[in-house]
């Protein structure tokens, strides 16, 4: 997954962007695309999750697309999963398409077949 097709004028999801100074304490819900550089310690649940070069998410996450620049430790259930090449995982991840570049560091458990995730 890349970002470009959320970028589309047509795409009728909302973005939200959460600075690399912001700190959130608990959990954030959308129904469109959620990209940070900041840190979440809690669940995200969205239609789309970027996680940015600066961003670190401790907790859970549930959405259809999950794309990793940046810092995820918890747990992932996506349909698609891309793992960039400076990201740092340490998750347990459920997903229909896993996407791992050279170069990430990643630890845990995979499991392919994500169940089916509604956020709208």
């Amino acid at each position: 997954m890349t970002s470009k097709a959320s970028k589309d004028p047509s795409d009728p999801r909302k973005r939200s962007r959460i600075s690399e100074d912001l700190v959130i304490e608990g959990d954030l819900e959308s129904r469109g695309i959620v990209e940070f550089g900041g840190v979440i310690n809690g669940n995200v649940t969205a239609d789309t999750l970027v996680v940015t070069q600066t961003g670190q998410l401790n907790g859970g996450v549930q959405a259809a697309h999950v794309e990793i620049k940046g810092q995820l430790t918890g747990t992932v259930h996506a349909q698609n999963v891309t793992i960039n090449p400076a990201a740092t995982v340490a998750a347990d991840i459920n997903y229909d398409r896993l996407s791992v570049a050279s170069g990430a560091a990643v630890q845990g458990n995979w499991k392919s077949g994500a169940p089916r995730t509604q956020t709208g």
